[in-house]
């Protein structure tokens, strides 16, 4: 009969094992990260066979406007960490199921009065796994690293943010075909205040001094004189572009226009501009030599090749400016650039939108200008009233690209993963203990000899017993409980899921969950100090983002600082994930001490059952993957390498990867951050944290012991009682003829575990009655798990149990 009874067990396994357990979500998991690294694979393929690419540089996939590259990057960010939580979320699933002990494993472990997990992700059980199943489970997590560390950086995108913008002061007639000789009624070539000033070859310095001052900061790039003798130069060609064209841009009111190019802000909806003002002299269409200075005969000698003294010229100063960021470790810096004299504000009207520049006021030369007899300047013209600008359109070209090197690394991690999954399949053995069930039914079948007697254990006494010194001395050095078998007196309270978590699994869940937090805090106060105290700014890598400076490093030490986070967020998901995954393991528990069910196991027989899930219903996991998912894309937004050609940001960043991702030298590479993304994470963790509480407080509906993950209280609480031997249903719930009744008391033990079971008290077994020590008299009876032949009730408060 026990052989009948075995090949029955073995065929009701193997059928199990092709059209349902654990293996079967298994397969289902192997195909999706099968697909993936397919994918992947695909793409990589595909980005090293584009001209000027390889392995060793990057693929550029899309260059266009700006607006369109952004949107791009936020989309392909989502998908993947869709794909990247889709491979750990099956990683994990396979990491739970090795961590899984054998009831071998579990013997050892309870020999020393250890506790292994049962049905949750457990890092505590790989001490007493076997030496494959460790590997395995190194395997897994080792192969998640550089999904963590380097997926999210596998798509990048470029933004522009100019530096470089040309400035021109002159009157309405300027774009109207007017007259005009640069370099403008001003004499002050680029890079000078004033004609008096001396040039070195690199800036122009005051008249009798040696020091530049600060002057070739305030007016532009400085150049020679010399220059406007040459059409082709640059500053004549900017000159007369502006002359040209300039009555086709933008017409911005002064205040719009003061707003766009005094502020701290790169050249990208706006580049070139007209400043267009009043003339103050006798023609409105501009000024005349001879009303602004009075040169002497050797000066108008030296002048008159560039602009006549009698001619009208509508053009007053014209430069090249630039305005740069200084990214800083700390805040980042703005210098104002080179053309500050325009934001230096002399207002006389009375309207506040009046905008009048001081041309000379901001470099304090009006001494100079006294002093130089021989130039004779007429201050009546200090003054520039602006009516209006006209201001030249940013074109504003932007990449989306793909880093062929990350790639192929994520493609071998998961196609790794892959086969490592399929190993499991292959070659895990069945004796694994995956669910709570899987352990129900083997302590049933073969009881734990270590717990015997102690059905009152819950899994505070199991803590205890772990973490406690133990007074005891044997031979062997092996624990063993008192082999007097004493009853406990049962003091049962209204309990809440929160009442049966014991305080370490708290510290843990929370502890990382607020360390977090912590993180998190930081992050959005220093995004808020360094952008001018202010959340605001676009969602994700945009050219308005704010950068900083990570110390001249390489670029996989900026790869590291942007994603460490990302898995600082995965190892909050893996205990936030655990952490519901106990209160569903202690729902299920308990619900076996309200009515008779059965087992649900990996490999059902007789009226057991089994499920797609390990414990998570998808009421449950889907959320928690949609949270992950979407938790890891709005941190990918919040912190990423960031790179912006233009010149606009300078300072500290990463060195010499400029050809890798196909940008101009000149283009800033560092870590970008998004202040409104940092807050919408904020926001959601805000939400999140409280949840595991919250879930806490759900009332348990029957008074059990507590511990349905905890080995030593599922030991305990199945030193079963087997008086009959019970009928036995198939898994369409119809009777088996099983020919006759089964003597032997393991296959007893064996049909029970099979049949629906309930926790409960009932009376003591004999051999149980025997061992037990009372010396009162009082009335003791056992608690466990008992079939429908028993007769199982509540335990009474007050009363004594075993």
């Amino acid at each position: 009969m026990p052989s009948r009874i075995s090949h029955e067990h073995f065929v009701s396994a193997h059928s199990s094992l092709r059209l349902g357990s654990w293996r079967r979500t298994g397969i289902i998991n192997v195909t999706l990260a099968s697909v993936c690294g397919l994918s992947l694979l695909i793409c990589f393929f595909i980005s090293i066979s584009k001209p000027e690419s390889s392995l060793y540089t990057s693929t550029i996939i899309l260059e266009s406007e700006c607006s369109n590259t952004s949107n791009m990057i936020v989309l392909l960010h989502l998908l993947v960490n869709i794909f990247s939580t889709l491979v750990l979320a099956s990683s994990n699933y396979f990491m739970q199921i090795v961590a899984s002990p054998s009831r071998k494993e579990i013997d050892e472990a309870h020999k020393y009065l250890h506790s292994l997990d049962i049905g949750i992700p457990s890092v505590k059980n790989v001490q007493f796994i076997s030496s494959f199943k460790k590997i395995c489970w190194f395997v897994l997590a080792l192969s998640s690293l550089p999904i963590h560390l380097f997926f999210n950086s596998v798509i990048f995108g470029t933004t522009f943010e100019g530096a470089d913008w040309h400035l021109t002061i002159a009157t309405e007639a300027f774009t109207h075909g007017g007259e005009f000789f640069p370099p403008g009624a001003s004499l002050a070539p680029a890079g000078s205040p004033h004609p008096a000033y001396k040039y070195d070859g690199r800036t122009y310095f005051p008249p009798n001094s040696s020091y530049p001052y600060y002057y070739d900061f305030q007016y532009g790039g400085a150049i020679s004189l010399e220059q406007y003798k040459n059409e082709t130069s640059p500053i004549i060609q900017n000159i007369t572009k502006a002359a040209t064209k300039g009555i086709n841009w933008s017409i911005l009111d002064p205040d719009a226009c003061r707003a766009e190019y005094t502020a701290c802000k790169p050249r990208q909806q706006y580049r070139d501009v007209v400043v267009v003002v009043e003339s103050s002299a006798s023609n409105a269409d501009g000024w005349s030599r001879r009303e602004v200075y009075n040169l002497d005969a050797d000066l108008s000698l030296t002048w008159d090749p560039y602009v006549p003294r009698n001619n009208t010229n509508s053009l007053w100063y014209s430069t090249q400016c630039t305005i740069t960021q200084r990214a800083d470790v700390v805040q980042s810096i703005c210098e104002t650039g080179d053309c500050h004299f325009i934001a230096v504000d002399y207002t006389n009207g009375t309207k506040p939108s009046d905008w009048v520049i001081d041309f000379h006021r901001s470099s304090n030369i009006t001494n100079h200008l006294d002093q130089q007899g021989p130039f004779g300047y007429n201050e009546k013209f200090n003054n520039l009233a602006v009516k209006y600008c006209l201001a030249e359109a940013g074109s504003m070209t932007c990449k989306v690209g793909v880093s062929n090197m990350l790639l192929m690394v994520i493609a071998i991690c998961v196609f790794t993963k892959v086969a490592q999954c399929s190993i499991i399949l292959w070659k895990l053995p069945r004796s694994s203990l995956v669910t709570p069930g899987d352990a129900l039914e083997s302590f049933i079948i073969n009881p734990d000899l270590q717990t015997t007697g102690l059905g009152t254990l819950d899994i505070f006494d199991s803590h205890q017993l772990e973490t406690q010194p133990h007074w005891y001395w044997s031979l062997d050095g092996i624990s063993r409980l008192d082999s007097e078998i004493k009853p406990r007196r049962w003091l049962p309270s209204t309990r809440s899921l929160f009442s049966v978590m014991p305080r370490m699994v708290w510290t843990r869940t929370y502890g990382l969950l607020l360390f977090s937090m912590a993180v998190l805090v930081f992050g959005l106060a220093s995004s808020y100090l360094s952008n001018n105290f202010s959340l605001q700014g676009p969602f994700g890598p945009s050219g308005e983002n704010r950068a900083t400076g990570i110390g001249n490093s390489g670029y996989l030490g900026a790869l590291i600082t942007a994603n460490t986070p990302q898995l600082l967020l995965s190892l909050c998901y893996v205990s936030y994930n655990t952490f519901f995954t106990r209160l569903q393991v202690e729902r299920e528990w308990n619900s076996y001490g309200l009515k008779y069910q059965p087992l649900r196991v990996s490999f059902p027989a007789g009226e057991q059952t089994s499920t797609y899930r390990l414990q998570l219903p998808f009421k449950y996991s889907i959320p928690l993957l949609s949270i992950s998912a979407l938790c890891h894309w709005l941190l990918s937004n919040s912190l990423f390498v960031y790179i912006s050609e233009g010149g606009y940001w300078v300072g500290d960043g990463v060195v010499g990867a400029q050809g890798y991702f196909h940008v101009s030298d000149p283009a800033f590479i560092s870590l970008g951050y998004s202040p409104p993304a940092i807050l919408a994470l904020f926001i959601v963790a805000c939400i999140l944290i409280p949840l595991p509480f919250l879930f806490s407080l759900r009332k348990l509906r029957c008074k059990m012991v507590a511990g349905g993950s905890d080995s030593l209280v599922l030991a305990a609480a199945c030193h079963c009682y087997a008086s009959s031997a019970p009928s036995v249903k198939s898994p369409n719930n119809q009777p088996q003829d099983s020919g006759n009744e089964l003597d032997d008391w393991e296959d007893r033990l064996r049909e029970l575990s099979r049949s629906k079971l309930k926790w409960g008290a009932m009376p003591l077994s004999n051999d149980m009655a025997e061992a037990v020590d009372d010396g009162r008299g009082r009335s003791v009876m056992h608690l466990g798990f008992g079939g429908e032949s028993t007769i199982i009730r509540e335990p009474i408060e007050g009363e004594w149990y075993v």
